[in-house]
Formats: structure tokens, C-alpha cells, sequence
């Protein structure tokens, strides 16, 4: 169906077969690092993602040169999968976990806490599906315009690919630090602190909204880097290929394509991230869903398949859909952002705003200072310049006198 050969599928079926047995391992790895960084412990995610490709080379290599054959290569990966798990547990039981009861059980409020998993984690899955499942769609598209096609299309989507690899790791650690300054927001509210819960809330905004300008800025680099080196790009992916007659013009043509919708495409997973850790997990990969995929394929395949025309039109059209559910989901964060002023006491927020723009206004800062950083750094500024202040009007008469000591010798 994919217009694989037959001994490319054959080898595929034992890498599978290999992998098979750490398919628990390879599950739980990426759940523990994804609670690595809820706790703030940043350096699980390339620790144990480095750890698990050495071990990964270490053991599958041997194991294929030794008779097994690609089939190694899977064993290895289970191996290292086992391996990478018990290593991150081992890490769990530090006593700087232990306040968190990671490995107890209560029975207790656990129903409720599986219904909040299951809906996020449905929803994201979804947004994974419906991502990987549109490009397949595409791919099962442009293999049927023959073999010169296909071949453009897999040169032009594999740095495109990568770079959402970045992407999502970006999106993940941006969804994480929103999600912490939106549950300090809403503690703040259960205990009527208003004041900290406008710090948390205006943090959550600066935070999502750096995040998207960030990933939005790697994404403009990475585009224009692919479409300086496009050429090397494709004579280096082109010669993988062996003999295979590479089209350039139709290659260079998608990868131009695919590299002026990074843009959009960045705005909307991070934001699309973002909303999920926002308790409004349905939204955006249902727009995605509708948008990004369902549309723009079928209108590409029509345009494709019935008025042949080039493939290019099935990347385009797909890029136009990314773009108008970035823009829905955008809305949807800033407006979801700002009516949580609407929560707090108008007057409050008004104040703590003005005193967040510069303007001395009487007010009572956070008790937590190690986490409302913005208030209390305008707090240390302020301190700061006083104490320079009163060391200058301290130094100022011994100044003096001492010049006028000077003029008398």
C-alpha cells in the first residue's frame, strides 16, 4: 500500500518484532520524562533520551552484525528501553521526591484523576493521529503519481519532519511552565489571595506568549535555513536513494513550500500545547483535525487526483489550512487568557497591573517571592536604588571634607 518492496517490508516486520518485547518500557519512558519536567527536574528529558540512543547503538549493533540482523537492532532498542525505565526510577526514589508520593497509591479521588488523564491524554493523541495520519494520507497520494514524485516528497518532508521533533519538545516544556503559573493562579483564587493570583495569571500570559514568539522565531530560522542550503539538501538526501532519478525542481518546489508554512505551523502546536494545559484540551486538535488535515487533503487530492495538478497543490492547501487554525486557536488563547481577569475583583486587577507598568500604587506584595518573581523584582529594583541612595548621602559630606581639607594644605 505504501509502495514499499517486498524486502524493505520483510526487514521492517523483524525490526518490529524485535521491538516488541520492550514495548511496555518504550511507554513508560516518555511518561516518566514528561513527569520529570512537571517537577522541574529539566535535565530527565536529554539524560535519559541520550542514554537510551547509546544504549540503544551499544547493544542493537552487536546483536544485527552477530547473525540477528535487523532484528538485533529492535532487541537492542527494547533492551535500552528497560534500562532507560529503571534507571528513571531509581532517580524517582530521591529524597527530593519524596513530598510528591510518587509511589504511593490512593485509592481515594484516583477515579477522578484517571478521567482528567484519559481526556488530556485522548486529546493529544488525537492531535498526534490526526498530524501523522494526514502526512500518510499525502504520501499515499503522491506515490500513485509515480516513482519521481514520491521520491521529491520524501527529500522535501524529512527536514520538515525533524525540526517538529524540535518543535514538539519546545511546545512540551512551554505547555509545562504555563500549566504551573495557571495552577499557582487558581490556588490564589481558592484562598482569595487576588493580588498573587493576577502575578500568576499575568506570568502565564508573558510566559505562553514568549513561548510562541520563540517557537515562531526558530521556526522562521529553520525555514530560511533549509531554503538556503535547499540544494545540498537535496543532493545530499537525493544520493541515499542510490540510482533513483531525483526531480530537483519538484523536490526544491515542496521543501520551499513545507518551509513557509514552518511558520504557522509553529504557532499553532505550541499554542495548541498551551490551551491543553489550560483545561481546554478538545478545542484545538479538533480545529487541527478539521483544518489542517480533513480539508486541505481533500481538496488537494481533487486537485490532484481529478485535475492533475501538480502535487505541490496537496502541501499548499495544507498550508493554508494550518494557517487559518493557527489563527482560531491564537484567538482562542488570547481570549481565553484575558477573560480570567473577569474572575478576579476589577479594582484589584487594575491596581496590580498599574503597579506592574511602573506606577507606585500602595500595595501589599506576595508572600511567595521565590515564585511571583515579577512583583518582587521590582521590589529588589527599588530596594537597590535606595540603598545606593543612602551610601551616595553618606559619602557626600566625607567627600567634602575631605576637599576642604585639601584646600587648606
Amino acid at each position: 500500500m505504501m509502495g514499499t518492496t517486498a524486502g524493505i517490508a520483510d526487514a521492517t516486520q523483524d525490526y518490529f518484532t524485535g521491538m516488541c518485547y520492550g514495548l511496555p518500557a518504550m511507554f513508560w519512558v516518555p511518561i516518566d520524562i514528561q513527569l520529570g519536567l512537571g517537577l522541574k527536574a529539566g535535565k530527565v528529558a536529554p539524560i535519559a533520551g541520550t542514554a537510551y540512543s547509546l544504549m540503544s547503538m551499544a547493544i542493537g549493533y552487536p546483536l544485527a552484525l552477530c547473525g540477528y540482523g535487523t532484528k538485533g537492532l529492535g532487541i537492542g532498542s527494547s533492551i535500552s528501553a528497560w534500562l532507560t525505565l529503571i534507571g528513571l526510577r531509581i532517580y524517582f526514589t530521591n529524597s527530593k521526591f519524596r513530598p510528591f508520593n510518587l509511589f504511593s497509591y490512593r485509592l481515594k479521588g484516583s477515579l477522578n484523576d484517571y478521567y482528567v488523564l484519559l481526556e488530556r491524554g485522548l486529546a493529544m493523541g488525537f492531535q498526534n493521529i490526526s498530524e501523522w495520519g494526514s502526512l500518510m494520507a499525502i504520501t499515499l497520494i503522491v506515490n500513485s503519481q509515480g516513482a519521481a514524485a514520491a521520491l521529491a516528497e520524501e527529500i522535501a518532508i524529512q527536514p520538515i519532519t525533524s525540526f517538529n521533533l524540535v518543535l514538539a519538545g519546545l511546545a512540551q516544556g512551554i505547555g509545562v511552565g504555563v500549566a504551573h503559573y495557571l495552577g499557582a493562579t487558581n490556588l490564589c483564587k481558592s484562598n482569595n489571595d487576588h493580588e498573587n493570583a493576577v502575578l500568576c495569571r499575568n506570568n502565564a500570559q508573558r510566559y505562553g506568549n514568549t513561548g510562541i514568539t520563540l517557537s515562531a522565531i526558530a521556526a522562521i530560522l529553520a525555514g530560511s535555513s533549509f531554503m538556503l542550503f535547499s540544494k545540498q539538501l537535496i543532493n545530499w538526501l537525493g544520493s541515499s536513494e542510490g540510482d533513483a532519478s531525483v526531480d530537483e525542481q519538484l523536490a526544491f518546489n515542496l521543501l520551499a513550500i513545507n518551509s513557509m508554512g514552518l511558520l504557522f505551523d509553529s504557532i499553532r502546536i505550541v499554542t495548541m500545547t498551551i490551551l491543553i494545559g489550560n483545561k481546554d484540551p478538545w478545542f484545538s486538535p479538533l480545529v487541527s483535525f478539521f483544518l489542517a488535515s480533513v480539508l486541505p487533503i481533500a481538496i488537494g487530492a481533487i486537485l490532484t487526483l481529478y485535475f492533475n495538478t501538480s502535487i505541490s497543490w496537496l502541501f499548499i492547501t495544507r498550508d493554508i489550512g494550518i494557517a487559518c487554525a493557527a489563527a482560531i486557536i491564537g484567538t482562542r488563547w488570547y481570549v481565553k487568557s484575558s477573560n480570567d481577569e473577569k474572575e478576579l475583583p476589577k479594582k484589584q486587577v487594575e491596581l496590580i497591573n498599574e503597579e506592574e507598568s511602573g506606577r507606585k500604587m500602595p500595595i501589599s506584595y506576595a508572600k511567595n517571592k521565590a515564585l511571583f518573581f515579577s512583583a518582587n523584582q521590582n521590589k529588589q529594583l527599588t530596594a537597590k536604588k535606595n540603598t545606593l541612595t543612602e551610601t551616595l548621602a553618606d559619602v557626600e559630606p566625607l567627600t567634602r571634607k575631605s576637599s576642604f581639607s585639601c584646600q587648606i594644605l
